[in-house]
């Protein structure tokens, strides 16, 4: 019935039954890959194989700086910044908190369903890290040059009070940017970069890496802001993305479109060298063909 309602199509239509059936082959092969392995057997495959190896350092890398980039700390303590910015009043305060999440959520689904498969995913990652870094840079400013003055002065000053203003609007872009960038991306590239036989150990230890590391993150944050005089964890949440975007430039390819083995070509290069053959020749083929046309027009 789903699958009727999301094609439009009525549920014994032959499109619908193909459909099915793939999915269901899908399941099946997926099963009898790993019907003979033990855990040892699939670790050893994860870890020796040097294309198995980085495919895992990648969404490894990939987990660390989803997290370490500030952007679920900054959500589950978002009343506490937005009181630094100058959202006084518990009401003001919880009603910026809602927007914030419903801005968050919104632009996740829209990048999720209309956006990602458009522009690829390691476009969509370096667009979402360097708007991340220009509004950590930019928060993390204001609270370093306001951290010695109080909430009525800022009001009172005319340069201030805009900065605060500017500054809440950088926290909302940030949550796209988190959106388009690293919310998504780990999950996405970690189920199309592994072969089927050794994905579902693979995308499991990454979600157990993304739960540790969320965890340390959001416990690490009060710390965090109490022990850098607030500026400071906007400085170091920016500094990680600044290193996840040189690492991102140089060691993520797009995966859209790409298969198995060209992947695995791919994955035996030093992963400091994939920025060269980044994206698939035909995905080339179609921007240098763009490129062309723009020019003619």
């Amino acid at each position: 019935m789903t699958m009727s309602k999301l094609r439009r199509l009525p549920h014994d239509h032959s499109a619908i039954q193909a459909e099915l059936a793939g999915m269901d082959a899908q399941i099946l092969h997926e099963m009898e890959a790993v019907s003979d392995a033990t855990m040892w057997d699939l670790l050893k495959e994860t870890f020796v194989p040097v294309e198995n190896r980085r495919r895992f350092f990648l969404i490894f890398m990939a987990t660390i700086f989803s997290q370490w980039s500030g952007a679920n700390a900054i959500t589950q303590y978002s009343p506490t910044i937005f009181g630094y910015l100058g959202i006084s009043g518990d009401e003001s305060t919880f009603l910026a908190t809602g927007i914030y999440g419903v801005v968050k959520f919104v632009s996740t689904l829209a990048f999720a369903l209309f956006i990602v498969d458009i522009i690829g995913r390691r476009q969509s990652l370096l667009t979402g890290i360097s708007l991340q870094l220009a509004t950590l840079i930019f928060v993390g400013a204001y609270l370093g040059v306001t951290k010695d003055m109080a909430i009525a002065e800022i009001e009172a000053t005319r340069s201030a009070s805009r900065a605060s203003v500017a500054a809440i609007v950088a926290i909302f872009l940030h949550a796209v940017a988190w959106s388009i960038g690293w919310f998504s991306i780990p999950y996405l590239v970690g189920s199309e970069v592994f072969p089927v036989r050794i994905r579902s150990l693979n995308v499991s230890i990454s979600m157990a890496f993304h739960w540790a590391f969320y965890f340390a993150c959001s416990r690490a944050m009060p710390s965090l802001l109490a022990g850098t005089q607030k500026w400071g964890a906007f400085a170091f949440f920016a500094s990680i993305c600044l290193i996840s975007f040189v690492y991102v430039y140089f060691a993520m390819p797009d995966t859209t479109g790409r298969s198995l083995e060209d992947l695995d070509n791919l994955f035996q290069r030093p992963w400091y060298s994939v920025y060269k053959v980044a994206y698939p020749p035909a995905y080339d083929d179609q921007t240098k063909g763009n490129s062309e046309n723009e020019e003619q027009d």
